[in-house]
């Protein structure tokens, strides 16, 4: 993974202002890269360019045989699927799937690989706990097992500790270390303390690269042989999300549809009262004014002079 005097300029009411300038960088196949500096500083700016969420102004990027510059839409879809994972603030669990679940998505059919992800980060008691019976700090570990199982050789964290308790923290910090074993993992964070036990730490200021401390160097990605990973659907865990979803949703139908329906029949009813009651007010003043009438129904124009 490379990037060459990028750049990324966003327009804003002022004026422009500049994210990202001339940055140059180049990464290892593997390690723990922690990418530091005050906010607006470009940190996320830079890690959102190198995971195909934002476009840069100017500049070029590589990774392996790719060329951002010429990209297309199959081509974005193969980097997001077969090269970079995702580690958000929120956990971006799917709500009506179990723990063992969300990780058979990227893992199919491999209930062994599955658990040992799930021992490694100390969830192995929780595979079948949905989402939100878990905590922050649980949710994440999760997480991190499903960038474990992914293939894919880069992991991007964009400050995945922020919401999380000191020792939640302090305890993801420790497993994408791990991680990085094996992959390149690059990490945003204002807690650099945190993330003592990094491979590499890069400062930006306004923009720009101010410090560049490399402790271990592996051989640069784009060295790394092309990954060809073919998507397969993970049929189980839709059908059985879809039946949760189906079965949490229908007491709400059914009370909506009565509500419709009562609805419709109020409209029908106040519709047909000032009718009546018109038909009633005029069938006694004719009454009493001595007059007889014949009450006619049916096609107006049948009726001859």
């Amino acid at each position: 993974m490379k990037l060459e005097n990028v750049s990324k300029i966003y327009k804003v009411a002022e004026g422009e202002t500049k994210a990202l300038d001339n940055v140059s960088v180049a990464f290892s196949s593997k390690g723990l890269v922690v990418i530091a500096g005050e906010n607006g500083s470009g940190k996320s700016t830079l890690l959102n360019i190198i995971g195909k969420m934002d476009n840069k102004s100017d500049g070029v990027v590589t990774l392996a045989h790719f060329n951002y510059d010429n990209l297309t839409k199959k081509d974005e879809d193969e980097i997001r699927f077969n090269y970079i994972s995702y580690i958000f603030q929120a956990s971006n669990l799917v709500n009506y799937l179990t723990v063992y679940e969300n990780l058979e998505i990227i893992c199919q059919n491999n209930s062994e690989k599955i658990k040992t992800a799930l021992k490694t980060v100390d969830m192995e008691d929780y595979e079948l706990r949905f989402p939100n019976e878990l905590s922050q700090g649980q949710q994440q570990r999760v997480c991190l097992a499903r960038a474990m199982l992914s293939p894919t050789p880069i992991l991007l964290a964009d400050e995945p500790t922020s919401s999380l308790d000191p020792a939640g923290a302090k305890e993801v910090a420790r497993l994408l270390k791990e991680v990085s074993k094996d992959k390149l993992v690059l990490v945003v964070t204002h807690d650099l303390k945190l993330f003592a036990d990094y491979d590499r730490c890069i400062v930006l200021e306004r923009g720009k690269i101010i410090e560049d401390n490399i402790i271990n160097k592996c051989e640069t990605l784009t060295e790394v042989d092309n990954i060809t990973r073919k998507a397969t659907l993970p049929i189980k865990p839709i059908i059985n999300a879809s039946k949760r979803k189906i079965r949490k949703n229908i007491g709400s139908f059914i009370v909506n549809v009565f509500m419709v329906l009562i609805f419709i029949l109020g409209i029908t009813v106040v519709a047909n009262i000032p009718f009546k009651f018109n038909y009633k007010i005029y069938t006694n003043a004719i009454e009493k004014q001595g007059y007889n009438y014949i009450n006619v129904s049916g096609d107006i124009n049948s009726i001859s002079n």
